[in-house]
């Protein structure tokens, strides 16, 4: 490989040297706006989760433990409702 996909000093760089490559790791420029859309929306949810727990804690005083313990709901919902949806779409599909 001439260059060094790894050497790159900007992403532009190593994505477009990630695209020339035989067997790309971003299979074509089709997903890399996919790809793309999923990092800006798992960064947004980060810094939504992160914000939400100091105006929790900072706003209404809850302590560090009342806090995680007002997050439970949550965080259970966000790994029930993948699981759950998996056998709906099954059984309803996208196309009805």
């Amino acid at each position: 490989m001439e260059d060094d996909v790894l050497l790159h000093g900007s992403t532009d760089g190593a994505i477009t040297g990630l695209l020339r490559l035989p067997d790309p790791l971003l299979a074509g420029r089709a997903k890399l706006g996919n790809y793309f859309a999923i990092v800006l929306f798992s960064m947004a949810m980060e810094g939504i989760a992160f914000f939400l727990t100091l105006f929790v804690q900072r706003s209404w005083h809850y302590s560090t433990m009342h806090t995680v313990l007002a997050f439970l709901p949550m965080t259970a919902l966000l790994v029930a409702c993948p699981r759950a949806s998996d056998p709906l779409q099954r059984r309803f599909g996208t196309a009805r």
